[in-house]
């Protein structure tokens, strides 16, 4: 399904990719072709920044990065470390270190987390803030960097 979005400078319908559901990113992801899972996320993001919609849409798209999976790590970060400027790229690297995190910490209040989760989270958490950080300074409007996780 695709979204159908005005372009404000010249009345143009813009196509608007559909997010991948989150089988069909890691699938993409793990074949080294995570600049097609970030596509649904630029378009929504440019609309975003033209103020021609909120920045769910761009949750949306992002939200598979939400969830950590070990065997994509490698290629997140390597994504985010070649596109350095490129606000997806570090939001991406920062939303899954961000999940690590939170699979770190096993939902439970910080005083049961187990002791050996501590340093995998203050690792992760080091670097998602890396990332986000780079994220807000990349982006024109990086709301997703302001409220991530990490």
């Amino acid at each position: 399904m695709n979204f159908i979005m005005t372009d404000t400078l010249t009345a143009a319908p813009v196509i608007q990719p559909a997010p991948l559901t989150r089988q069909e990113a890691f699938d993409r992801i793990r074949a080294g072709k995570i600049h097609e899972v970030l596509e649904p996320a630029r378009a929504a993001q440019a609309a975003f920044e033209q103020g021609e919609t909120d920045d769910l849409p761009v949750y949306h798209a992002m939200r598979v990065f939400y969830f950590y999976r070990p065997e994509l790590t490698q290629v997140i970060v390597e994504n985010a470390e070649t596109r350095s400027s490129d606000y997806l790229s570090q939001l991406a690297a920062g939303l899954h270190y961000g999940a690590l995190v939170a699979l770190k910490r096993t939902g439970r209040l910080a005083r049961d987390i187990p002791q050996e989760n501590i340093s995998g989270m203050v690792g992760a958490a080091e670097q998602a803030d890396i990332y986000l950080t780079r994220a807000l300074h990349a982006g024109a409007q990086p709301s997703l960097a302001y409220r991530a996780p990490g």
